[in-house]
């Protein structure tokens, strides 16, 4: 009596990897699975670890305070509001598939903005938009990952790193910002 064959040992491989592929590899590329999903103007700070939404049609002009660490933001929406990154919110992911079009955005510690792209540029909203001013306060180093068009802003940053694969004019396509 035969167990295993060469074929279902293969396909046991191929669907361990697949799984350890999908649920083992949190990066900077986080999905947008919410588990909380913000209206127009709400102020929201966020507990570790959360996935905040703001829907296709909202405009968000409410302020997001983020102290803890591990928070996505996936925004369809427009937001104009102020978003906070104090410096206990290490590891924060901004996802950009709409508007983003404020003035008050501060980044006291480590995070990544991803313009257009939720995946890694698997799939491109190119009609996203990141305007405005990145400034009030960026004292670590962001990594942005652009793949819309980009009319931001940025106050120095101390050090960084810009992976420009969209409307970014005059940056190379990958450019580590001096510390």
């Amino acid at each position: 009596m035969k167990i295993f064959t060469k074929k279902s040992l293969a396909q046991g491989t191929g669907l361990l990897l697949l799984v350890w592929l999908s649920v083992g590899n949190r990066s900077v590329w986080a999905q947008c699975a919410c588990s909380t999903t913000v209206s127009n103007g709400t102020n929201l700070t966020p507990s570790a670890n959360a996935t905040v939404c703001i829907a296709a049609g909202t405009s968000y002009t409410g302020q997001l305070t983020i102290n803890k660490s591990g928070i996505v933001i996936c925004n369809s929406g427009t937001i104009t509001g102020t978003i906070k990154v104090n410096n206990g919110g290490a590891g924060v992911i901004i996802n950009n598939l709409g508007t983003i079009s404020t003035n008050n955005i501060s980044l006291g510690a480590a995070a990544t903005l991803n313009n257009g792209s939720s995946d890694g540029g698997a799939t491109v909203v190119a009609a996203a938009t990141w305007a405005g001013y990145i400034g009030a306060g960026i004292t670590v180093a962001p990594v942005i990952n652009n793949y819309a068009t980009w009319q931001a802003g940025l106050q120095p940053i101390p050090g960084g790193t810009i992976n420009n694969k969209g409307g970014l004019p005059g940056i190379a396509t990958s450019t580590r910002m001096p510390t």
